[in-house]
């Protein structure tokens, strides 16, 4: 098992493959998951407290973090791997899953550039006056970028984990002073969000003028 993060590499074939890995889950692993979980925890608490326009998007985060954390927890990735490669050779189609992998990879990204360009680059108060009042357009955008930032970032990592091409798990394993990119993307995007919570949590909370 990695060190960091556990590779396909570890696999054996079938089930047992998975819980020998369950099994020898380190305390990197472990501690990465209960990051997610605590983080997921704050995320709810912001949630109760913040603006009502950016609620929904931390109670949404929150939910998307423990899913993450149980992942981590549980090699949920390494699982799903595991069945489509054994899917894929029982099928006969083992020889090309790479070429669906990289389909549905271009479709991510597509659909992730189009949301990115609808949220950052059309002006946000073009998007209420569509067939709404003109007074709607003086409300706040919904959700939040920030953390739409953070878990962007975890996300991406996640998705990358479950589609595991040859060359993006090779990307994600590069070390750098010892931890895999892949770790170090998450650090960052966990970062954003908890700093993001912590200022709401103090500039928004009740009593505290936010």
């Amino acid at each position: 098992m990695s060190l960091i993060y556990p590779s396909s590499a570890a696999w054996s074939a079938g089930p047992d493959g998975w819980l020998a890995i369950v099994e020898r889950v380190n305390w990197h692993t472990a501690g990465a998951a209960a990051v997610h979980g605590l983080l997921a925890l704050l995320a709810l608490g912001v949630a109760q407290t913040a603006m009502p326009h950016r609620a929904l998007a931390w109670r949404q985060g929150a939910i998307a973090l423990l899913v993450l954390a149980l992942v981590q927890l549980c090699a949920l990735d390494l699982l799903f791997v595991e069945v489509v490669r054994t899917v894929a050779r029982a099928g006969g189609w083992y020889q090309d899953r790479r070429k669906l992998q990289s389909l549905f990879l271009v479709v991510l990204l597509l659909g992730g550039l189009v949301v990115a360009w609808r949220r950052a680059v059309e002006p946000a108060a073009v998007r209420p006056r569509r067939g709404l009042l003109a007074a709607q357009a003086a409300r706040p955008p919904e959700g939040d970028a920030w953390l739409r930032t953070g878990m962007g970032l975890l996300l991406v990592v996640a998705v990358l984990r479950f589609v595991s091409l040859h060359a993006t798990d090779q990307w994600l394993g590069w070390r750098i002073e010892g931890v895999s990119l892949g770790r170090w993307i998450e650090a960052v995007g966990l970062t954003i969000v908890a700093l993001r919570a912590g200022w709401l949590l103090r500039t928004e909370a009740p009593g505290t003028g936010g």
